[in-house]
């Protein structure tokens, strides 16, 4: 199962419960590892070294060699598989070895919250699913900058010395009646970015944001990053006023090292040349444009 090349979207609930196999798997083959090294006549310390350090290094090799059976390799399964082996080891060591009820009861905790933790992604694909049908072609909705709290998902890159601000005002907004009103400093790097967690993409076709110019700004840089560092980047031109930008998947996907995993990205972020002088700009309405079912 670990080679089989599935063809599983990663936003789906059954591509996260294949994910979420690794867990089973990997203390399945530790329990077996260590029942089976019995014969060694090994203590009871060092067999449960040695099936955890054979179950281990079982769990990194099969992510490291899956791309050659068309399968991508993923950290999530690694932990997943080392919560596994790890949740065994414990059990093995409490139930076998010399019992403490508290420390039985402390694991009992743990393992419920390994599982909690495991469950995670599942849980985020059903709400982004009922996220979807909420909010219809308009998902996943990044931000109209309308309720306080969003400006905490924004942040800006830079120097120090040199460091560009962020605010939220009710001016210039083409959705509402606020927007994010953007100062760079000038004759430095700065970039506006936005960082999410696992964020779902479904039936993604193009990322759009409005942005209000003031001054001479004439270019800006959109970089789009998921969970694997795949990042798409790309230089757009803009104009004194109102500016939709609007990037298509089939773009994205045309740039050759941008092969984004929708189902699990991670950054956005928006940068002025350097070498330009200071600029005022205004952002709303970001959000990506999905296929909406017949």
């Amino acid at each position: 199962m670990a080679f089989v090349p599935l063809n599983i979207k990663s936003a789906t609930i059954s591509g996260d419960l294949v994910d979420l196999a690794h867990f089973p798997l990997l203390a399945l083959i530790t329990f077996a590892a260590f029942v089976l090294i019995e014969r060694l006549r090994l203590s009871h310390r060092w067999r449960l070294a040695v099936a955890a350090g054979l179950s281990i290094g079982i769990a990194i090799g099969i992510e490291m060699i899956q791309p050659m059976f068309s399968r991508t390799a993923s950290k999530v399964d690694i932990r997943l598989g080392l919560l596994g082996v790890f949740a065994t080891c414990a059990a093995i060591e409490l139930w076998l070895g010399p019992r403490r009820r508290w420390l039985q009861l402390g694991y009992v905790l743990v393992i419920l919250a390994a599982s909690a933790m495991a469950l995670r992604p599942i849980y985020h694909t059903w709400r982004d699913k009922v996220r979807e049908r909420r909010l219809g072609p308009h998902y996943p909705f990044f931000a109209d900058f309308e309720r306080d709290y969003e400006i905490n998902r924004w942040h800006i890159h830079g120097t120090k010395e040199r460091r560009g601000s962020i605010e939220t005002v009710s001016e210039h907004a083409s959705r509402g009646k606020r927007s994010l009103k953007v100062r760079t400093p000038g004759h430095a790097w700065n970039s506006l970015g936005h960082s999410f967690r696992h964020h779902r993409w479904p039936n993604a076709k193009a990322f759009s944001f409005d942005l209000f110019v003031t001054d001479s700004l004439s270019k800006v840089q959109l970089q789009l990053q998921d969970g694997s560092d795949h990042r798409f980047r790309k230089w757009i031109n803009v104009k004194r006023g109102w500016n939709t930008l609007r990037v298509s998947l089939s773009e994205i996907r045309a740039q050759k090292g941008a092969d984004l995993e929708l189902g699990n990205m991670r950054y956005l972020s928006l940068s002025v040349p350097k070498r330009d002088d200071a600029h005022v700009y205004y952002v709303d309405n970001v959000l990506v444009i999905v296929d909406t079912p017949p």
